[in-house]
């Protein structure tokens, strides 16, 4: 069994958009390959995967997947998919995903304001807004 790639790396997806790559597993035996599991080593992160082509690959013969980054907000997201196959030299395969989402992330200080002036008065407290996030 063959993976291409193994690692894929998706730069400066921002919040709410999705990059997606095309992962192809190869069967470079003789005999049929079968993929008896497949998935993601932390379903938290924000990944997600499509079905695969074919669990039942011919020799010489590929299928694909594909795998997607969606990250929610300001994160760096990492995991791996797993692969389990019948091939007996290389029962298991992993992909590296990593990720990197920009997004704005507000931060208010301080974050709670309490003000008391005398009737007929004005009271004035300073509140200071940050963007934390990375874009």
């Amino acid at each position: 069994m063959q993976v291409d790639p193994e690692a894929v790396h998706f730069d400066n997806t921002n919040a709410g958009e999705t990059q997606s790559q095309t992962v192809t597993v190869s069967n470079v035996g003789t005999e049929i390959l079968e993929i008896l599991d497949f998935g993601l080593e932390d379903p938290e992160q924000a990944f997600v995967m499509d079905p695969i082509g074919s669990v039942l690959v011919l020799p010489q013969g590929s299928t694909t997947f594909t795998v997607s980054f969606v990250p929610r907000t300001a994160e760096a997201s990492e995991t791996n998919v797993l692969l389990q196959t019948n091939d007996p030299q290389q029962e298991f395969a992993l992909v590296n995903l990593q990720g990197t989402g920009f997004a704005p992330v507000i931060e208010i200080s301080p974050e709670n304001v309490e003000a008391t002036a005398p009737t007929g008065c004005t009271a004035i407290t300073p509140v200071t807004i940050y963007n934390v996030g990375n874009d």
